[in-house]
Formats: structure tokens, C-alpha cells, sequence
């Protein structure tokens, strides 16, 4: 159920659910400045990684940015396998005077029932890395 797409299009698109705003972890490594304070909202992924124990992490153009927290993960795997192991969301930068990625995910029950609307999706394919 996890796995990499290379188009947008083919991913479940979960930006119009009702959400919640959360940090991205780990992204002191993986993003630069100039990335963290563009303005505007950002097109990320949200992907279950099953070397990590089925933790959800966040990309954005094919590229890791982090990862969500255990607890937030928990509360989004069964709906991202429900609907394939990936969805798209929103991205909505740093936070006024902090460096910290934030995303928009959405809630839980939102995703849930969503989810049980698409039934079982076709797993992407194999994620290499």
C-alpha cells in the first residue's frame, strides 16, 4: 500500500477537507531558508513509508521535506491506506518569525469519511528508497 507516483493527478486530493494545521518534523536538514519563507500556499505529499513503522512523511515536488509526529501519523495511516498510502494537501510555510514547515492535514474525520467514499484504492507503486 505504499508507494511513489510520479503525477499529482493520480494521487487522492485532500486539500478541500476540513483541516488542521501541524508541524513538520526534521526539515532542519532537508530545507533552506529560501524555501521555508516563499509565500503562499505549497503543494505537498503526504506518503506512508513502511520503514518507518507506517509513519507519514511530507514531500513536496518528489523531495522528502520531514515527517509528521507519531500521534498525528497514528490518526491519518488508516485513512492513507484506505485511499493508497498518499494523498495531497496543503503546505503552509513557517509561521511568522519561526523556521518551522507547517502543513494542513486534514482531520481525522474528515479524512475518514472521505476515505470510506473511495473504498479500496489501487496501492502506487513500490517506493524505491
Amino acid at each position: 500500500m505504499w508507494g511513489r507516483s510520479s503525477d499529482h493527478e493520480t494521487l487522492p486530493d485532500v486539500r478541500d477537507l476540513p483541516t488542521r494545521s501541524v508541524a513538520v518534523r526534521g526539515t532542519q536538514y532537508l530545507v533552506h531558508d529560501r524555501e521555508r519563507h516563499g509565500s503562499g500556499t505549497r503543494l505537498y505529499v503526504l506518503r506512508l513509508r513502511r520503514r518507518d513503522h507506517g509513519r507519514v512523511r511530507v514531500y513536496s515536488d518528489g523531495r522528502l521535506l520531514g515527517r509528521l509526529s507519531e500521534e498525528v501519523s497514528d490518526a491519518l495511516k488508516p485513512s492513507l491506506e484506505r485511499v493508497g498510502g498518499a494523498a495531497v494537501v496543503n503546505g503552509s510555510g513557517t509561521k511568522a518569525g519561526g523556521i518551522r514547515l507547517w502543513v494542513d492535514v486534514p482531520t481525522s474525520r474528515a479524512f475518514e469519511a472521505y476515505a470510506a467514499t473511495r473504498g479500496e484504492a489501487t496501492p502506487a507503486a513500490p517506493l524505491g528508497r
